[in-house]
């Protein structure tokens, strides 16, 4: 018999049982173990060519020599036999690896090492120990392996540094020993110095608030004006509240630094809280145009800061007692025409507030008055809008400049000097401003005058006159009556009748010969006009007549003359129409009636 050896525990070894004898012995052999513990692969093998063989496993009892035997049965040609071989059972190389939860602490930090040995059912203790500038605390300083092979300490940071933390295993009968290690580093706390402080003032608000993790615990902490300082474990999130508690939606405390870190590196921090106060503005335009928009200028965090207004409210932090100021008038006004304000413009932010920001359109204009016709009235007024108000101006003679909305005017008219027989008026007393200029208003000195007219001696197919006088300037024609109406007329003005009635032929009319005048006084203009006939006096014969032919009054009784000739005869007088009656047609000197045109002749002989 004949085995593999030495072999480790654990490990198979393969013996070979040979039997020689008679022939070629056949039949059974046995195997058993005199001392030591293992165990075969099968308690018997049959032999072949006169051998067979079978593995040995020991499981104990390494570092000893396990006899083992086997036992030949025999067969017909051969006797029993048996035979033994001392096998030797080394002891199994073992394997230690260690892990950490973390391999990066922070002083007063744990952290958990575990250390797993492989080998033969490895059994016993594992050692700690350190080394490095770093230093640990185990919670002990062995611990005993498991039945799966591993066990764990507790290890604590305590000084800060570099350090390698080694596992050694000790070993058992069947396992030898063996070490391990694994670099640890331990961080002290991050120090970081901090205060606060409050700028712009305020009242009713409270301290900041620090938030950090020291020795693994959350810790919260209030800032104060003074400066402390507050170890964080290194690594971990620090915080500070950006507001301060006390703050609302309309006044604040708030910060612009950063309010949170990691801590990596020692910090000296002073937060400073501005004082701030909400300011919720728009604008918009009366009148419009196209204008650019106004900006709100003031300090936010101790700069200075603007910000465009828009139609609609807008809310903007600014900082409490410093200046502000918004654009007026808006960029695109000019000398003539401009968007302004007759808000504050300039300020100090001292609260919360809600301002809209009203521009007015305005044009620039002059304005002035003349009198046309004399007298001494007194001055006019313009009336106007002026930022949405209503703003009545004296006006001269000399032009004045003024802004004014973009809206309706008007002016005094009549004047107050006037009365209800003489005015000084204007023809148009109200417009529109709707651009720069010059606005002059022109009265005119006006009497109240009744223009009438009459007409003797009759007649009938005539019309009323109609007059020509001047009105605002301008000539008018009006008609007239018996009884006229009053109309107001420039003063000093000119008028006209006209000379002949309507209706008037070339043998009969209504004649005025004074028609023209001016306007002096307020009252009554009347002409008068005459009913006429056109008579012809012609004569027959050599001789001479008076009076001429031309127009005479109707009814009018008229002294006619004749006068022959020398050596010539006076025949008496003829009339061709019986309109006209001659009273004495034989007398050279006589009258005649006029009541229609016609013709009077003086015959001669």
């Amino acid at each position: 018999m004949s085995c593999r050896s030495p072999v480790t525990v654990g490990t198979a070894s393969t013996c070979t049982i040979t039997v020689t004898g008679y022939g070629t012995p056949t039949g059974a052999v046995n195997t058993f173990i005199s001392t030591g513990s293992g165990a075969f692969s099968a308690p018997s093998c049959t032999l072949v060519g006169g051998s067979c063989s079978a593995s040995y496993t020991p499981t104990g009892a390494a570092g000893a020599t396990h006899l083992v035997s086997a036992t030949y049965e025999g067969d017909t040609n051969n006797q029993a036999s048996s035979g033994t071989y001392s096998v030797v059972v080394q002891q199994e190389e073992s394997s230690t690896s260690l892990t950490c939860s973390a391999h990066s602490i922070d002083e007063g930090i744990m952290t958990t090492c575990t250390a797993s040995v492989t080998g033969f059912s490895p059994a016993g203790a594992v050692y700690w120990s350190q080394r490095g500038p770093g230093r640990v605390s185990f919670s002990s300083s062995q611990c005993t392996l498991s039945s799966v092979g591993a066990c764990s300490v507790t290890v604590t940071g305590t000084v800060g540094g570099s350090l390698t933390i080694e596992a050694s295993y000790g070993g058992d009968v069947n396992n030898i020993g063996g070490a391990t290690s694994v670099g640890l580093s331990v961080f002290p706390p991050v120090p970081l110095t901090l205060s606060f402080s409050i700028l712009g003032g305020g009242v009713g608000s409270s301290p900041p608030v620090l938030r950090y993790t020291s020795g693994g615990k959350l810790v919260m902490v209030s800032l104060s004006l003074s400066s402390a300082t507050y170890d964080v474990d290194s690594g971990t999130a620090w915080s500070v509240s950006p507001f301060l508690p006390g703050s609302s939606s309309s006044e604040r405390w708030q910060t612009n630094q950063e309010t949170s870190e990691v801590a990596d590196a020692p910090v000296t921090v002073t937060f400073s809280y501005f004082h701030q106060y909400l300011q919720t503005l728009s604008y918009w335009v009366d009148d419009g145009g196209d204008p650019r928009a106004p900006a709100f200028s003031s300090s936010s965090f101790g700069s200075p800061y603007s910000t465009k207004l828009t139609g609609s409210p807008n809310g903007t932090w600014f900082d409490s007692g410093s200046s502000w100021a918004i654009t007026n008038p808006l960029r695109g006004s000019g000398s003539s025409e401009r968007w302004q304000t007759n808000q504050a413009t300039d300020g100090t932010v001292s609260s919360s507030q809600t301002v809209t920001f009203v521009y007015f359109h305005q044009y620039f204009v002059s304005a002035s008055y003349a009198v046309y016709g004399g007298g001494s009235p007194t001055a006019p007024t313009c009336t106007h809008m002026s930022f949405g108000k209503t703003l009545t101006l004296m006006l001269s003679e000399t032009p004045q400049g003024f802004w004014a909305d973009d809206s309706p005017y008007s002016m005094t008219n009549p004047l107050v000097s006037s009365g209800t027989t003489e005015r000084w008026v204007m023809s148009s007393t109200s417009g529109d401003i709707s651009g720069p200029g010059s606005m002059v208003a022109n009265y005119y000195h006006q009497f109240d005058v009744t223009f009438e007219y009459s007409v003797s001696r009759g007649g009938s197919g005539y019309s009323a006159p109609k007059v020509s006088v001047h009105q605002f300037g301008s000539v008018s024609i009006v008609p007239t009556a018996v009884s006229g109406s009053a109309i107001w007329v420039d003063a000093w003005s000119s008028y006209s009748y006209p000379n002949t009635l309507a209706g008037s032929t070339v043998t009969e009319r209504w004649f005025a010969s004074l028609t023209t005048g001016s306007v002096q006084f307020a009252g009554i203009i009347s002409v008068g006009y005459s009913h006429q006939f056109s008579v012809t006096i012609s004569v027959t014969g050599l001789g001479s007549v008076s009076p001429t032919t031309g127009w005479y009054n109707a009814g009018q009784e008229i002294s006619i003359t004749a006068k022959p000739h020398p050596g010539h005869s006076f025949n008496g007088w003829t009339s061709s129409t019986a309109l006209i009656v001659i009273a004495k047609p034989a007398k050279t000197t006589t009258t005649a009636t006029i009541n229609g045109s016609g013709t009077i002749t003086a015959n001669f002989s």
